[in-house]
């Protein structure tokens, strides 16, 4: 059986879709994003084993929306 090679520009017609562009895929876009949260930035957390306990965490590290909070 002969396979037939995919060709996105015919599955998008096809489909009636267009491509995402490059930049939604960029780790730069992520950089880009402006986040309030500082390393070493103190705050109250919920205990994740207790959740009736609130502690004292630390900003670890922050990237776009993604923040890392340690003990």
């Amino acid at each position: 059986m002969a396979s037939v090679p995919f060709v996105w520009s015919e599955y998008l017609n096809a489909t009636r879709s267009w491509p995402v562009p490059p930049s939604a895929f960029s780790a730069a876009g992520i950089a880009r994003q402006v986040s309030l949260f500082r390393r070493g930035a103190k705050l109250e957390a919920v205990d994740a084993r207790n959740p009736a306990l609130v502690r004292v965490a630390t900003i670890a590290d922050a990237v776009g929306r993604q923040v890392k909070v340690s003990q």
